[in-house]
């Protein structure tokens, strides 16, 4: 059917310019900028200026020119030609420029004008209504340019059109007066720009009537019961009033009516089959008229739905796994078939194969508990049942899975790994499916923590490298070039396209399968995703900045394989982990566990391996070049014991597959060594308490090893003080600390404190604690070597000495007794932190200590005495048990000489004071004085002032003296810092003199001062 239009004055306004005339817009008016491509749109131009002529033309495009209507000097009057007289091109909508002239020769924009197609309505759906029906308007052609879409139903406009598709718009019919039974028929236009509208010869005819207009749905299981809601107009019933006929002899009352909704429940059938549609009104006997595409409203019994299998049976209570479902029949034609889980609580959209309609597919909802519930068909969301059968679908909890082992393996060869978790056997162990990276493998079910799978060799991955150009707006210049496996690209441009990057890289070998998108691009930066197909090698080619004159960043996006995850269902449903296997080009021995051994062998030791595992064939590791035999100990390890060696040697360990003859590279060592030798111990025994720091163990072909350790076991007595059997043993082990080749120290030994309690005062108990022992041996991996025992002797007490003072030089015997004394090779006596030089067994009480030199000055010094069995733990400091050095005692001068034999004679012994100070000093280390100045430095020349000495390092045990230019004054003790003397008369004229400082009787050199004697006033 042709359109044609019925034409409109327009009204055009446009902006003012410089130019005569002068165009402008002029409210309320709004120009419109468009019109049919047939042309003869008519339109009005106000401003100012025009000029009644034949020379007042309008100018559609650049070329094309037609006069216009002057009317008055502010408006004139266009009309728009066709576009084929405009434009080359006939493609719509197309704009064009609009200008207008006084002299046909200086033009004035107006503005554009866009042509569009010619509307054509095909058909109105519905056509038949009341007032405020909506209206849906089909056209014969893409819409394209809609400026103010108007619809106008005889002469009336409906100004509330919508736009629904390019093919469709929706108008509501305006009020038109109809009375009750009659009808009126009237004409449909439309305008896509408010002016100029557009008929085809189709008409609305306005009723009162009541209508149906559509039903949904239009069809329905044969069971029944399902609801069927009739749309239409000026439905005014009782709903006790309507009955609903589904065919001759079924029909049910209505449940529900509204003005434009009737709501039915559709009755059983006995079979499937169409039926014919309609409304009774009981009062009036009356059947609504219907409308619906001008045919009449039918029903359609559907035929029950039997599902014959699913699959799987089962998956998780988060939903999501795609259910396949087999049917015995071909699923009817629904608009929206559901899946139906737990008799309607839970539904899902279906989607039915398009060649085979008796097989769809659904995702299953999530489920808040595990178990078997139903699963059927329905043709809504209301679970309107179109199956009855009794299949099962099984919720399960979901998968936990904590571990992968082993997670490397060879790219080379397959891989045995086990994944380890829980909830494991809820699913069928034969539908248990292992995926690495994109590979699904069948898996073995072990129990419920274990299922073990293989991973097999050189698996190929999408590779994602993103290059970066930082800075990269239109105004940088600059360029880079890529590298990969030792070739270089072309300069590539910062703003070179994807296509062109892309055919840069393809010159690459290596590269043929590539793409290239852009990620992310701003004024700052520009982000390049580059993909290739590359493996899953640790050390894949990876591409390279090589050249640049502008800032680029590279990253790898996604790079070794494989995600490992695991479905229990046969690959349905997949749990998802962040565990990853990782492959490696090589069979490598990573390490050996101990790395030492000696060179007798026998050593146990362990390697590491990666690129391999225990499905393998039988192993041999390989010390050097002797072959031993291998046992697998987990997926990732191998045991064997080291061969024998000639001498001592580091060698490299590997391992050869026996069928294969597969070797694995070495990165380990093992060191072989001569076998310790334990020559002594030192000390020979340990106090109960408090112990020495370390036990310094001597010998030959000691060796540095971190696994180097001391084991202490230690024993005590049968009679062990009330302590059990089990606990009268223990072991303590410490690092050992390597000195050397020759010596090496076993740190912390125990005591035996930790078996008894010490308000016992049991470790004074000599009887206990002399039964008690400490064995000592030294372990470096498997190896083990005895070191010997060491006894435990009891606390030493100590009581009182005598005598109690003696000379500082030496040599007095002192007796000390106490407890618990032994006759021991290491016995010695200790004053102060001075180890006596000889230390005498006398008896279990008493010990004979000769006292050392004791320095530090001169005078009297109280020291304790401390006794150690083993020459290294001294017994605890004891406040009765203190020495008193004093000086060597020098006689003077004895008054009288002689006396009476009958005694009785008082005589006076005088102390050479001065001899005593000197030998208290002998054998010392020399005196460290500095001396910064005198205080005064001056004085008169008869003396008798006195000179303060100020400098560092004077002390009291010393004597010391001030020599004045010879004359030696003996000098005061003030502090650390100070001495005093007084200064002499001066012994010649000289004015300056030289003072030095004397300790001992030996002058210091180098810290002499001078001292100035000022003359006598006269």
């Amino acid at each position: 059917m042709t359109s044609r239009k019925v034409t409109h004055d327009v009204i055009f306004f446009q902006n003012s310019t410089s130019y005569s005339p002068l165009l402008y817009y002029s409210p309320p008016f709004t120009p419109p900028r468009s019109g049919s491509g047939e042309g003869g749109t008519t339109i009005q131009v106000y401003g100012s200026g025009f000029v009644n002529s034949t020379s007042l033309t309008c100018k559609f495009g650049e070329e094309v020119e037609f006069q216009a209507v002057f009317l008055n000097n502010e408006h004139i009057m266009c009309t728009s030609p066709p576009l084929s007289d405009v434009a080359v091109s006939q493609a719509l909508p197309m704009s064009v420029p609009l200008m207008v002239s006084n002299n046909n020769k200086e033009y004035v924009s107006a503005g554009s004008f866009v042509y569009h197609a010619t509307p054509q309505i095909i058909r109105l759906s519905p056509a038949i209504g009341p007032a405020q029906t909506s209206v849906r308007i089909h056209m014969k052609s893409s819409l394209g340019w809609v400026e103010h879409l108007v619809c106008r139903f005889g002469s009336i406009l409906a100004t509330n059109a919508t736009v629904v598709s390019n093919y469709e718009v929706e108008c509501v019919s305006p009020q038109v007066p109809v009375h009750l039974g009659e009808t009126q028929a009237v004409e449909v236009e439309i305008s896509l720009n408010g002016i100029d509208f557009f008929t085809s010869g189709h008409s609305f005819q306005y009723t009162n009537q009541p209508l149906i207009y559509s039903m949904a749905p239009e069809y329905g299981p044969i069971s029944g019961g399902n609801a069927v809601v009739l749309h239409g107009k000026s439905l005014v019933f009782s709903q006790d009033n309507l009955l609903c006929n589904f065919g001759p002899e079924s029909q049910t009352m209505a449940v529900s009516v509204l003005e434009s909704k009737i709501t039915c429940l559709a009755p059983a059938s006995t079979k499937h089959e169409i039926v014919p549609f309609s409304i009774i009104s009981i009062d009036t006997n009356i059947m609504l008229e219907q409308y619906h595409d001008d045919t009449v409203i039918q029903y359609k019994y559907l035929p029950p739905v039997e599902i014959a299998s699913i699959y799987p049976s089962f998956g998780s209570m988060n939903g999501g796994t795609l259910l396949s479902i087999e049917t015995k029949e071909e699923v009817p034609n629904v608009d929206e078939l559901h899946c139906v889980f737990g008799g309607g609580n839970m539904t899902t959209i279906a989607q039915i194969d398009r060649i085979n309609r008796s097989l769809l597919t659904c995702l299953t909802p999530e489920s808040n508990t595990s178990g078997s519930i139903s699963i059927g068909l329905a043709q809504d969301e209301n679970a309107t049942m179109l199956t009855t059968s009794n299949v099962q679908f099984r919720y399960t909890t979901d998968l936990i899975i904590n571990d992968l082992y082993p997670r490397r393996g060879s790219s080379n060869s397959e891989t045995n790994i086990t994944l380890k978790g829980s909830n494991f056997s809820q699913g069928g162990i034969d539908s248990v499916v292992c995926k690495v990276g994109s590979h699904e493998l069948p898996a073995t079910f072990l129990s419920d923590e274990e299922v073990k799978c293989t991973a097999p060799p050189d698996i190929p991955i999408r590779e994602i490298q993103a290059i970066t150009i930082i800075g990269s707006s239109e105004e940088d210049q600059g360029s880079f070039t890529l590298g990969f496996k030792g070739e270089v690209s072309d300069p590539i441009n910062i703003d070179s396209s994807v296509d062109e990057i892309r055919e840069l890289l393809l010159d690459l070998p290596g590269l043929d399968d590539i793409s290239v998108s852009i990620e992310d691009e701003s004024s700052l930066d520009k982000t390049f995703l580059i993909t290739f197909l590359g493996m899953v090698k640790e050390h894949q080619p990876l591409l390279t900045v090589e050249h640049t004159t502008v800032d680029v960043h590279i990253d790898r996006r996604q790079s070794l394989c494989c995600n490992v995850s695991l479905s229990l269902n046969g690959g349905v449903d997949f749990y998802d982990t962040d565990l990853v296997f990782v492959y490696h080009d090589k069979v490598v021995v990573t390490d050996v566990s101990p790395d030492h051994g000696t060179v007798s062998g026998g050593t146990n030791v362990e390697l590491s391996m990666l690129g391999i595992s225990s499905s393998q064939e039988d192993a041999m590791c390989i010390f050097g070049s002797i072959e031993v035999q291998g046992t697998w100990v987990n997926e990732e390890t191998i045991s064997c014991v080291s061969p024998e060696s000639l001498d001592d040697a580091t060698v490299a360990v590997g391992v050869k597959f026996s069928e294969t003859g597969v070797r694995a590279e070495s990165m380990a060592k093992f060191t072989y060594h001569h076998e310790p030798e334990i020559l002594s111990i030192f000390p020979l025994s340990l106090p109960a308490l408090h112990a020495s720091k370390a036990l310094d163990v001597y010998g030959k072909h000691f060796y540095k090893s971190e696994s180097m350790t001391c084991v202490f076991d230690v024993s005590l007595p049968s009679e062990g003080g009330g302590v059990s059997l089990e606990d009268r043993l223990a072991t303590h082990r410490e690092s050992a600390i390597f000195h050397n080749s020759s010596h090496i120290q076993c740190p912390n030994p125990p005591t035996l404190q930790a078996f008894f309690s010490i308000t016992d005062h049991w470790a004074s108990n000599s009887t206990l604690v002399e039964g008690s022992i400490l064995s000592v041996s030294l372990e470096s991996g498997s190896d083990s070597y005895y070191i010997g025992t060491i006894p435990f002797h009891a606390l030493v007490e100590t009581t009182s000495l005598f005598p109690e003072t003696g000379p500082r030089k030496g040599g007095t015997e002192v007796i000390v007794e106490g407890s618990n004394m032994m006759n021991t090779t290491h016995l010695a006596c200790r004053f102060d932190l001075v180890v006596s030089p000889s230390a005498q067994y006398i008896s279990p009480t008493k010990i004979l200590c000769i006292t050392p030199h004791y320095p530090g000055g001169y005078g009297r010094a109280v020291v304790p005495i401390q006794i150690a069995l083993n020459g290294v733990d001294f017994s605890s400091v004891a406040d009765d048990v203190m020495f008193e050095y004093h000086e060597h005692l020098v006689l003077k001068d004895i008054d009288p000489m002689a006396s009476l034999p009958k005694g009785g004679s008082t005589i006076n012994v005088a102390l050479d004071d001065e001899s005593m100070g000197f030998s208290a000093v002998r054998d010392r280390s020399p005196v460290t004085i500095v001396v910064s100045h005198l205080d005064p430095p001056y004085g008169p020349r008869s003396g008798g002032n006195v000179v303060t000495i100020v400098g560092q390092g004077f002390t009291a045990n010393h004597a010391t003296t001030c020599s004045f230019s010879g004359v030696s004054i003996t000098a005061s003790f003030v502090s650390e810092e100070s001495l005093s003397c007084v200064a002499p008369e001066a012994v010649d004229d000289n004015m300056l003199v030289d003072v030095v400082i004397l300790v001992d009787g030996d002058e210091l050199i180098g810290i002499g001062r001078q001292y100035m004697y000022l003359p006598i006033k006269v």
